[in-house]
């Protein structure tokens, strides 16, 4: 949106408060938040129709209109962006009715999240058994790993102090 300064100011006043930060800073980043995004969205969603029902009555705001039209687009997109995807469906009953197109898109997002979940913990499980099967082919041949409590020693001292015989409690050497 290449609107000079000024005119930014007096167009700001024409959204409400939630959006007025969007008018005045157009680069500002989109939250990671989902239900301030969605929040944005439901205010988007209420104030394009109205600005438009005003710009009919040639009041000159088309420039502010695309903006925001614009802005909603990017908001949507951000929601169904991997890393919120996921989140937004659980706001799904709060968010404003999408049409079948933005449906579509935003179901796609689903899947394709749900699928990369899937994989990513397919991924682990494979290296936390490589992982285990690198550190048992290392027990069996170099003997237990350094810092393990398989040193010998018996697991139930913790480092508690104990007293030399004969000695005052708590004059003792740490084990």
């Amino acid at each position: 949106m290449d609107i000079p300064h000024e005119q930014l100011d007096s167009l700001a006043l024409l959204t409400p408060k939630g959006v007025r930060g969007w008018v005045r800073n157009p680069k500002r980043k989109l939250p990671k938040d989902v239900r301030l995004s969605i929040k944005l969205e439901r205010q988007l969603v209420h104030l394009v129709p109205r600005l438009k029902k005003m710009e009919s009555k040639g009041t000159g705001e088309e420039k502010l209109i695309l903006y925001l039209e614009n802005l909603l687009k990017k908001v949507r997109k951000h929601l169904r962006s991997s890393a919120l995807v996921l989140e937004t469906e659980q706001w799904q009953k709060v968010r404003m009715p999408l049409n079948q197109k933005e449906k579509a898109l935003f179901d796609q997002a689903f899947k394709e999240a749900i699928e990369a979940r899937k994989q990513q913990k397919l991924r682990s499980k494979e290296q936390a058994k490589r992982d285990a099967a690198r550190a048992a082919a290392h027990r069996e041949k170099y003997g237990p790993l350094a810092g393990s409590s398989a040193r010998g020693r018996s697991n139930c001292s913790s480092g508690s102090v104990r007293t030399v015989q004969g000695g005052a409690p708590g004059l003792g050497k740490r084990s």
